[in-house]
């Protein structure tokens, strides 16, 4: 402004319309939009692992024009503890095995901007990655109001062990970016098979096997009293002697219900146990870990509780067999 006259180069902001605003920030910078996928398989993961990630991703980003990144790594453990790495050459330069808590999470950001075409500047984009073994309500209710999910998605929130979301506006380099989680995914060995065919179906059928050990355990204690009571005639008695049938019916009740106790225990204590045999934790990254692992592979040997129950299944046929073949 000069002598009260205004040029009419010096415009205002306010007098500009909201539609040119509203286009010379598009110009700038685009309308971000997220996608979200879900992994449910078990997977293990440890250090070598992370690092496999890590460059896959860089290696698929170093085909696009990348202007800057940023990696960040946040891990969490069981006693609340949290360590956050500002770069990846700080995450990787870190004694893991100074830390005696168990790993509960690993979350990995991607933070970078790339030349998108129509637009002027680099625009943002973000990869953020979170492997839980069971994930937490908070941390998908995060998930949620991030807006990283439609109704297109068929959510399993309590099976799924691992979450990428890509915040985007290059749509073709989000869609590369998941596929490179999915695959990273995929070559990880799961957990879950590493347990094996036999522990795997000793878990699914830990129900039925559990009723008949404590039916065998019935039979095996019935059959084994019938038998000493026949071969030493503790309990003999003549058809006419009612007082004496009556005495035994007395003594038999209580009897009966002590053995359906005493099997019902050992039928629990099977449950129990096969309930113990597919516990997995799935990281293998502090010293915490190796110590978690190490007691789950103890609780999951499950050997003297399978021959336990195979011992009493064979006793209970066996002995029921020579009780009736003395009764010809």
């Amino acid at each position: 402004m000069k002598n009260g006259l205004i040029k009419k180069e010096d415009y205002t902001i306010s007098e500009l319309s909201t539609t040119n605003i509203s286009a010379l920030l598009s110009l700038l910078h685009g309308k971000n939009d997220s996608i979200c996928k879900l992994f449910n398989k078990e997977i293990k993961v440890d250090i070598v692992n992370l690092k496999q990630l890590n460059k896959m991703m860089c290696d698929k980003l170093e085909t696009h024009n990348v202007d800057a990144i940023t990696i960040t790594v946040d891990i969490a453990f069981l006693n609340k503890q949290i360590l956050h790495f500002k770069s990846w050459q700080e995450f990787e330069g870190y004694d893991f095995q100074a830390v005696n808590s168990s790993t509960k999470s690993v979350f990995i950001q991607w933070d970078f901007f790339i030349r998108v075409d129509g637009y002027e500047i680099p625009q943002r984009h973000t990869v953020n990655i979170r492997i839980a073994s069971s994930p937490q309500p908070s941390d998908m209710f995060k998930v949620l109001l991030s807006g990283g999910f439609d109704e297109s998605h068929d959510i399993d929130i309590q099976g799924s062990t691992m979450i990428c979301k890509v915040d985007f506006i290059n749509n073709t380099l989000a869609e590369e970016l998941v596929n490179i989680a999915a695959k990273w995914n995929d070559l990880c060995e799961s957990a879950v098979h590493e347990k094996g065919r036999f522990l795997q179906f000793l878990y699914l059928n830990k129900s039925k096997i559990a009723n008949i050990a404590e039916i065998s355990t019935i039979l095996l204690i019935c059959s084994t009293i019938a038998l000493l009571t026949k071969l030493t005639g503790v309990f003999s008695f003549s058809a006419n002697n009612i007082t004496a049938f009556w005495l035994l019916m007395l003594f038999s009740l209580p009897l009966f219900c002590a053995i359906k106790y005493v099997s019902r225990l050992f039928g629990k204590h099977i449950f129990n146990r096969l309930g113990e045999v597919m516990q997995i934790h799935i990281f293998n990254i502090s010293h915490g870990d190796v110590k978690s692992n190490e007691r789950i592979k103890k609780d999951s040997n499950c050997k003297k509780e399978c021959i336990l129950f195979v011992i009493d299944l064979l006793l209970s046929i066996i002995i029921s067999v020579v009780f009736f073949a003395l009764e010809k």
